[in-house]
């Protein structure tokens, strides 16, 4: 009996220790790369990844896209291509995807250190017979081979980087079967003495926030850690990165993204480290399914989110104004043409907000500065106005909605919006009507006793709603109360298509947890949102930003029909799940 006891403990203690030493090596690569990494990318199977991506359409489709032939014509494509083949030519070998991927049998990871000058440590475990076939060592003659004190031996090459400008190196080096490959002496030295156990402390996976990330993390397909707070700091990031302001971004310490094939779904997790503590309320599921059954099928972008009196004023001025007045700056503006999610973080749309130096030359021929700040200045007071009336009513949540509509010639086009509020109270009709009226006033040019803005009750079909012609401005503004829930809208025609919408409810796909934030973007209907609408921009002009540059980047990812992205803070921690769903075959 003492034998059985002392076995299930052995045994018990076995399982418990090999469970313990599975999660030390779930990132087993970050124990060999140097800290102070700006970014880290780990895939789980290397040539299995890079053959996906060489079969992919995707790829074809990006590689022949005017997206990307304007991204190699800019100064960090150009950068990047121009370091890349600096470093072709002092190997005498191209350093494509066929040779990436004989570095390795399966997992693999590349850490940057500097943006750049492109300082990086790429590892991957490899058998000794893998690593004599690797290119770098049957090119071995190119390099300088040096022995180290404990008899490993490091092949170095100089390069002459940045046309000649900077001096930089190119080393690799096979130690306890794995193949290293850096471009730095002291970052080469540092990887070396990590797998040799002769450092402390030194190791990427010792890095707090690495660390905080990756517990209880399964590496995904591709796995990428960033360290915010540095990125925050480098000149690359600021001007060429995903965004223009990178203002948004202080409160994030550092991120981890992963990027995994779930049948017909391309699924992106993100998870960051915050530096302040965020505490949020949340929306609850089963509201979630009511306030969904506004969106009509002809919506191409919603977004639903948490909400307070502040966020939903914000909401219903975006809807019926399009967006706030802002100062125009004195100083120049250099916004490159990139995209990211995060543009969809706050309840801000900003759409294309900067074209060029000549155009706002064009546009600010005349100074209206002053013009500008005194409409500013009325536009808080309305909004404050606005804010104290629906804080009487305490919004709880907020759904946008648009819908692009493309219209005959001569005319445009326009964005159809509406703004759902779920509130606590009802209300004030008569003071909601008396401040939005107020806020049109504001917005015309005219002298506010010309102007007779009067509500009435329109209706169709049964339903009914209040509205307000502006007939000077082509614009017009209504609403409907239904129970619990406030209805803005832009547009009669959506007001009233998301009202009959309601009477039959559909089973929308939402979260089963408690999330702040949901946005979908469908691109179904991308043709006849997209190309009609921006090829009455482009005129006969092929070239032009919108047709070429970001339609080709919505003809590169057609087989996506819809765009899901989840959000959610919890005190030190916000987690973003973003899902790409594919069209059937």
């Amino acid at each position: 009996m003492k034998i059985k006891a002392a076995a299930i403990v052995f045994v018990f203690i076995g399982i418990v220790a090999y469970a313990a030493f599975s999660a030390k090596r779930e990132f087993a690569p970050a124990e060999d790369l140097p800290r102070e990494a700006v970014v880290y990318v780990e895939f789980t199977d290397l040539p299995a990844f890079l053959q996906l991506w060489e079969k992919s359409e995707l790829r074809q489709k990006y590689l022949e896209s005017e997206n990307f032939n304007s991204l190699k014509r800019r100064r960090l494509g150009l950068k990047l291509a121009s370091r890349w083949q600096e470093f072709n030519e002092a190997v005498g070998f191209s350093l494509d995807l066929e040779t990436v991927g004989g570095l390795a049998e399966k997992r693999a990871a590349i850490g940057i250190y500097d943006v750049g000058k492109l300082e990086f440590v790429f590892i991957a475990p490899v058998s000794s017979e893998i690593f004599t076939a690797t290119k770098f060592f049957l090119n071995k003659e190119q390099f300088e081979e040096k022995l180290l004190e404990n008899g490993t031996s490091v092949f170095s090459l100089d390069v002459a980087a940045d046309r000649g400008r900077e001096s930089q190196k190119l080393l690799f080096a096979s130690v306890k079967e794995r193949f290293v490959l850096a471009t730095s002496e002291k970052l080469l030295l540092q990887t070396v003495n990590n797998i040799n156990g002769k450092t402390n402390k030194n190791r990427l996976i010792d890095e707090p926030s690495f660390k905080s990330l990756t517990e209880n993390l399964k590496p995904n397909l591709v796995s990428v850690w960033v360290s915010q707070t540095a990125l925050n700091k480098d000149y690359y990031f600021k001007r060429y990165w995903l965004m223009p302001d990178t203002n948004k971004l202080k409160n994030i310490r550092a991120g981890i993204f992963g990027i995994s094939l779930e049948g017909k779904k391309v699924v992106e997790r993100r998870k960051f480290l915050l530096e302040k503590e965020v505490n949020t309320t949340k929306l609850n599921p089963t509201e979630m399914q009511k306030m969904l059954s506004f969106v009509t099928s002809n919506v191409s972008f919603y977004r639903l989110q948490t909400a307070d009196a502040k966020t939903s004023v914000n909401a219903i001025f975006d809807c019926i104004f399009d967006r706030k007045i802002q100062i125009a700056k004195a100083e120049p503006r250099n916004y490159s043409p990139s995209y990211s999610f995060y543009d969809f973080d706050d309840s801000e749309e900003r759409d294309y907000e900067y074209l060029d130096r000549k155009f706002d030359e064009t546009i600010d021929e005349a100074p209206e500065d002053n013009f500008k700040k005194s409409k500013v200045i009325e536009d808080k007071s309305y909004q404050s106005n606005l804010q104290n009336i629906l804080q009487t009513a305490n919004p709880q949540s907020v759904l946008t909605l648009t819908e692009p509509k493309n219209l005959p010639m001569p005319l445009f086009a326009e964005f159809r919006r509406a703004t759902v509020i779920k509130t606590v109270a009802l209300v004030n009709q008569i003071q909601l009507e008396n401040a939005v009226a107020q806020a049109a006033r504001n917005r015309v040019s005219l002298s506010v006793s010309d102007i007779n803005l009067t509500w009435k009750t329109a209706g169709e079909n049964g339903l009914s709603w209040r509205e307000l012609n502006l007939p000077m401005l082509g614009w017009e503004i209504c609403y409907a109360q239904r129970g619990e829930n406030l209805i803005v809208s832009n547009s009669s025609n959506l007001l009233r298509e998301t009202l009959a919408h309601t009477e039959d409810i559909q089973d929308e796909k939402v979260s089963a947890f408690p999330i702040d934030n949901l946005t979908v973007i469908h691109l179904k209907n991308k043709n006849k949102n997209f190309d009609e609408i921006f090829g009455k921009l482009a005129g006969e002009n092929s070239n032009d930003f919108f047709l070429g540059n970001v339609g080709s980047l919505l003809e590169t990812i057609s087989e996506i029909k819809t765009i899901e992205i989840e959000k959610n803070i919890n005190s030190r921690y916000q987690e973003e799940k973003i899902t790409f769903n594919l069209e059937q075959n």
